[in-house]
C-alpha cells in the first residue's frame, strides 16, 4: 500500500498502516456507529503516537477539502440517463416523421414537378 503525503502532514509521508487506521476511525464516525467507548479509544489512539495525530489531521483536511467542493444537488445519474434516452427517442421519431413526410410529398404531382425542376437547375 502506498504512503500518503500532504502539505498538511508537513510534507512527510504518512505510514500506510497508520493512514488505514485513521480512515477506519473516520469511517466509523461517518457511519455514526461510534459509542462513548469508541470515542475514548480514538482519543487514546491519537494521543499514543504523533504519527497517529498527523494521519488524523490528514484525513480531516481531505474531508474538509471534499466538503468545500461544489456539489450537484438532486443529481441522479439514472434520471439523466432516462432523459437522454427520451431525447434520443424524440429525435428518432422526428426523423421518421420527416422522412415519411418527404416520401409522401415526393409522390404528389406538384412536388414531383418541383423536384424535377430543381434537379434540372442543378445540372
Amino acid at each position: 500500500m502506498a504512503e500518503l503525503s500532504s502539505a498538511d502532514t508537513g510534507g512527510r509521508p504518512v505510514d500506510s498502516e497508520v493512514a488505514r487506521q485513521a480512515s477506519v476511525w473516520f469511517a466509523m464516525f461517518l457511519n455514526g456507529s461510534d459509542t462513548d467507548a469508541d470515542r475514548a479509544a480514538w482519543r487514546q489512539w491519537r494521543a499514543a503516537d504523533p504519527e497517529h495525530e498527523r494521519a488524523w489531521q490528514h484525513v480531516e483536511s481531505v474531508n474538509l477539502s471534499l466538503s468545500k467542493a461544489p456539489q450537484r444537488r438532486n443529481y441522479n445519474p439514472w434520471v439523466n440517463m432516462r432523459r437522454a434516452r427520451q431525447r434520443r427517442v424524440r429525435a428518432l421519431a422526428l426523423v421518421v416523421v420527416l422522412c415519411g413526410a418527404g416520401v409522401f410529398a415526393a409522390q404528389q404531382p406538384q412536388v414531383r414537378g418541383w423536384v424535377e425542376w430543381l434537379v434540372a437547375q442543378s445540372r
